[in-house]
């Protein structure tokens, strides 16, 4: 009989290269490790979560270390949310862009329109950009003051002195723009009465001759 042979035979293997580890989890009675079963709270619905860090750490080293790490998770989130807010609100006053870029139109047929045409509308989309920026920050302060008057109340007046500060902004940019509407008024009123006039010279040449 002949030998058994073997062929070719693929070995494979895994190594654990951290020489320590930490854990953060539920302990049975039995000895048994799972996750840790948290109630819900605040808008949270309940959650069953365990941690590993590939590092030796104590109790108190771990979870500071999860803290900080879900602080700068919710720091991100605040800012993309206050980003988000004053891009909505600057969609909503694009109108407004567009309305200038429309009189700037009509006024550039005047003496040095071109020139108004530019400062015109440079100011208004400035304005816009002002009203966003404080309202968009002025709604997402407020929000995060409310969730924090009871969780962080220092944290809280601190918000809410933002949000006044930006709140104050926002009343003084909308008052630049209604000084910016008067002008854009009177600019066409004496393009109106510039065209008057025009066709009232015209007509007494007409009858001069």
């Amino acid at each position: 009989a002949q030998p058994a042979q073997l062929g070719c035979i693929r070995l494979s293997f895994l190594q654990s290269k951290p020489a320590d580890v930490s854990v953060l989890a539920h302990v049975s009675s039995a000895g048994e490790v799972g996750p840790q079963t948290f109630s819900g709270g605040w808008g949270c619905e309940a959650s069953s979560k365990q941690w590993l860090l590939p590092t030796k750490m104590t109790k108190d080293e771990m979870i500071a270390f999860l803290k900080e790490e879900g602080q700068s998770s919710a720091w991100v989130i605040r800012a993309v949310g206050i980003i988000l807010s004053v891009l909505s609100v600057f969609c909503v006053l694009q109108p407004i862009s567009a309305a200038a870029d429309i009189v700037g139109d009509c006024v550039r047929i005047m003496p040095c329109g071109s020139l108004i045409e530019d400062k015109l509308e440079g100011m208004v989309d400035w304005l816009v950009c002002v009203i966003s920026l404080n309202v968009g920050c002025t709604c997402s302060l407020l929000v995060i003051a409310l969730v924090w008057a009871f969780m962080r109340p220092t944290y809280a007046l601190a918000a809410l002195a933002v949000a006044g500060c930006c709140c104050v902004g926002a009343v003084g940019a909308k008052k630049e723009m209604g000084t910016q509407d008067l002008r854009q008024r009177e600019l066409r009123r004496r393009r109106l009465k510039g065209g008057d006039d025009e066709e009232s010279g015209s007509g007494s040449e007409t009858e001069a001759e």
